[in-house]
């Protein structure tokens, strides 16, 4: 696979944005674990914490974690599974 292969082949992260906006039902513990995994800074954690509702919450995460990259999302993806089983086994069929 050459490396413009790579670059457009989209992470689940990004090909799930609107789902996962939608789904994400607690976003505190995914931010609690990127922010351990030092994927989100201290200011970061706060903007994504400080959204008046859970979308915007979910919005701004994935908004954050896309712009960092492929490991940034690949964290993402793992903390989701850790965190709700059942929708990243939906979102995979």
């Amino acid at each position: 696979m050459s490396g413009t292969d790579l670059k457009s082949s989209k992470h689940f992260i990004e090909k799930h944005r609107l789902d996962l906006v939608e789904r994400i039902s607690l976003v505190e513990p995914l931010v609690d674990i990127l922010r351990q995994e030092d994927v989100l800074n201290q200011n970061e954690y706060e903007t994504i914490r400080a959204g008046e509702t859970r979308a915007e919450q979910a919005r701004r995460l994935l908004d954050s974690v896309i712009h960092k990259g492929r490991r940034a999302m690949d964290i993402l993806q793992d903390a989701l599974w850790q965190q709700d089983q059942y929708l990243m086994k939906e979102l995979n069929q």
